[in-house]
């Protein structure tokens, strides 16, 4: 996972906020579909989820706080 990524999270679980100063810092590329990227990007993907939540939970532990909701569970498909 991107190590800048974490420390935003937890500095603003800690009370940080945060300012765009330019339209330019949210500029995108596009999104790629699953089909068209590579295995290993794939691959790469599926292990950064992993350790995503295990970071959600460690910093959950920490703080004591989950005002994102990160830590809730996506609704159950029916079957």
């Amino acid at each position: 996972m991107c190590v800048h990524v974490v420390q935003v999270y937890e500095m603003f679980l800690i009370g940080y906020q945060f300012r765009v100063l330019s339209p330019i810092f949210t500029i995108h590329w596009g999104l790629q579909a699953r089909r068209s990227r590579p295995l290993w990007r794939e691959k790469q993907n599926e292990k950064n989820r992993k350790h995503f939540e295990t970071f959600k939970r460690e910093l959950f532990a920490r703080y004591r706080t989950d005002p994102l909701h990160l830590l809730r569970r996506p609704p159950q498909r029916k079957a």
